[in-house]
């Protein structure tokens, strides 16, 4: 990272990303004082600190902000096989850093908004005591969207990025939410906990504490077909879809160029195409296959000798 964005903070942390240095020192902390269970887990985590992408059922327009309200968290088995108990949810630390909301968890790009508040589903209720889990348990937060900024600084023909990924996710479908944190208690679920809450049997892990670093809007759109309707609902409208979400979607729109102008020649009269990016792989594997190398070389070798 060649420089740290101001909107994130004054220093790189402990996890390798940009927060504020009063932020990295309770992080610090927290990383010394995890048993060898979270140490291991994290050990294991691609980007070193656990990433959870959520599709909240429901998101709520604001109606005198650029933002919405949405669930980024529930009590639910993920794609990860594992369940993350939003009562043990923590996230001062993530408060005290100002509450910055990435694109897919790019720092290398400035924050497309913030989250001055996440809310629990029991409110200010008193947890009772025992697992920490009940029907209908969810993280809430609400995402403002930076506003877009007078014509004397943004041209008005110039896109504003936040605004167009906020009609991704309130328009398009594209709803997709991203936790970052670090496990502080987890482990194989109990007998207690298979036996009452929903998929706890059937997962690996279950994490009954946590602490909330990161937040991001992301896509988890799986089905290429979604990500181009969505693209398709934003040319219509004059947008871009910005190239990060569909870097993060892993999908290839042909004639559509994410950040880039999306305007097509007029020779390009062929419907536009998704393919993922392992489909492209899968597609240029067969064509290696179908490659005769012994052929080849014969002809070269003929030609060589001068018989062709």
């Amino acid at each position: 990272m060649a420089s740290i964005l101001k909107c994130y903070g004054d220093c790189i942390g402990p996890l390798g990303f940009p927060m504020k240095s009063g932020v990295a020192r309770e992080v610090e902390a927290l990383l010394a004082g995890l048993n060898s269970d979270c140490k291991s887990y994290l050990a294991k985590q691609p980007s070193g600190i656990a990433r959870r992408g959520y599709e909240p059922t429901e998101v709520i327009p604001r109606k005198k902000e650029l933002g919405e309200v949405s669930v980024i968290n529930t009590a639910t088995l993920d794609r990860d096989n594992e369940i993350v108990l939003p009562r043990g949810a923590g996230y001062a630390s993530f408060a005290k850093g100002g509450g910055p909301v990435t694109l897919c968890h790019c720092y290398s790009r400035a924050t497309v908004g913030r989250s001055p508040w996440l809310q629990p589903s029991w409110g200010n209720a008193k947890l009772a005591a025992g697992p920490l889990w009940a029907a209908g348990d969810a993280l809430a937060a609400l995402t403002l969207y930076h506003p877009r900024p007078g014509k004397e600084v943004l041209p008005e023909n110039q896109r504003w990025e936040p605004a167009e990924i906020h009609y991704l996710g309130t328009e398009c479908g594209m709803r997709g939410k991203s936790i970052g944190f670090v496990p502080l208690d987890l482990g194989r679920p109990t007998k207690q906990e298979s036996d009452i809450i929903p998929g706890a049997a059937e997962a690996s892990c279950i994490i009954r504490k946590w602490e909330l670093l990161e937040y991001a809007v992301a896509p988890v759109q799986s089905n290429p077909d979604a990500v181009l309707e969505a693209a398709q609902k934003m040319k219509a409208a004059g947008l871009g879809m910005p190239a990060a979400w569909l870097q993060a979607t892993r999908v290839i729109l042909t004639g559509f160029s994410g950040d880039a102008d999306l305007e097509q020649g007029p020779a390009e009269k062929q419907a536009e195409k998704a393919i993922t990016v392992p489909e492209l792989k899968a597609a240029l594997a067969e064509r290696v296959k179908a490659i005769d190398l012994h052929a080849i070389c014969k002809r070269v070798r003929e030609k060589m000798r001068g018989t062709i």
